[in-house]
């Protein structure tokens, strides 16, 4: 089907405000409801290829959500520490990795405030205002200036930008084109035969009081390993001493959030994330790796995964959709960056959140704390 570019233009703004719950993004939204969690995409092919998966990984385990049961969502945000020393930890595998095809989750995903404004330059720099005149030699700007002004914030959902693949969804259709081959690619990089492309365990302790956990990531058997608080480029990946200035290269361990069985939290680093592509791997790398999952040590997880992919990962996992589905991506970064707060900043970033799922596969060792 072809589509005139003014025409694919339009059609793809209206998409992007689909989002908004207000036409200059000043607007409270509120908290959006979890969605439910999918099945495993099925052995199609992605793009010409064979038939995905040759062996299929293990199902996650049918869990009550947790994360909804809440009186108040779960929180994005870490504790600063999690005490879990003793306390013997639990791999979970992932299993499943399925797109959500709903704009409404209610994450905030790149940590943006549009309510708060302050001076920018001039003798009130850094003040809080709310009126130009509040400035008179400045400029009261958005605290956090984003991309985010404007259409993306969820309709019900936190401010943010929160589910925008999905919100792409009648513009791949203009293209015939859906989330289908995404979730095939998906399904393949987690097969048990041929190996995965993304082989991903959460090592978990749980605290004893129940409240908290640690989480490590594992990477295709590897622990990831970060620049200890002593390194002058602290949180930095790494994989030796070497690349720590002033300090140690250490297993990365995560504070996370563990309320009544869910568990949540953001990681500190991009996940790189290898999907199979037509000929060989495409890399993509995850920022604002957030969770919101219903854990138990004793079956696996079931839940949410969400992040934004930025620049050339974006286009890479555009390519994955649709070859035309590139385009499309060019032109939302676009249409992005004419809503910005600010000029400068770089609108180069879509959002993502796929129905996660994994099972536990066994003890790995006791936790830090």
């Amino acid at each position: 089907m072809n589509i005139s570019k003014l025409a694919f233009t339009a059609l793809l703004f209206g998409a992007l405000m689909a989002f908004g719950c207000s036409s200059n993004g000043e607007g409270d939204g509120g908290n959006g409801g979890q969605a439910g969690t999918g099945g495993q995409a099925g052995n199609g092919g992605v793009g010409g290829m064979e038939p995905a998966c040759n062996t299929s990984p293990q199902a996650p385990p049918a869990l009550e959500d947790a994360c909804t049961a809440l009186s108040e969502p779960p929180s994005l945000a870490n504790p600063p520490s999690c005490d879990t020393a003793g306390v013997d930890s639990v791999d979970h595998q992932l299993t499943m990795l399925v797109s959500v095809k709903d704009t409404n989750i209610g994450f905030n995903l790149d940590a943006k405030d549009t309510n708060s404004k302050v001076c920018s330059g001039g003798s009130n720099d850094g003040n809080a205002c709310t009126l130009a005149e509040d400035c008179p030699d400045g400029a009261c700007v958005f605290a956090n200036a984003s991309c985010i002004q404007g259409g993306l914030s969820s309709a019900d959902g936190d401010n943010g930008v929160d589910n925008q693949v999905a919100g792409l969804l009648p513009v791949l259709a203009g293209i015939g084109s859906n989330l289908d081959n995404l979730d095939a690619a998906l399904a393949a990089a987690l097969c048990v035969d041929p190996e995965p492309t993304f082989d991903l365990v959460i090592r978990l302790a749980v605290s004893e009081t129940g409240d908290c956990a640690n989480a490590q990531l594992v990477l295709g058997g590897a622990v990831v390993q970060v620049c200890d608080t002593d390194s002058d480029n602290a949180g930095t990946v790494c994989s030796a001493d070497g690349d720590c200035t002033n300090g140690a290269c250490a297993d990365l361990s995560v504070p996370m959030n563990f309320v009544s069985g869910c568990l949540s939290g953001t990681l500190p680093i991009s996940v790189p994330i290898s999907v199979p592509g037509e000929t060989e791997p495409v890399p993509v790398l995850v920022d604002n790796f957030t969770i919101a999952a219903t854990a138990d040590q004793a079956a696996g997880f079931s839940g949410l995964f969400a992040g934004t992919v930025e620049g050339d990962s974006a286009v890479a996992l555009a390519a994955v959709l649709n070859p035309a589905a590139v385009d499309i991506v060019g032109l939302t970064f676009d249409i992005l960056q004419s809503l910005a707060d600010e000029p400068s900043t770089p609108c180069d970033s879509i959002s993502l959140v796929v129905d996660a799922g994994g099972v536990a596969a066994g003890g790995g060792g006791a936790g830090g704390g």
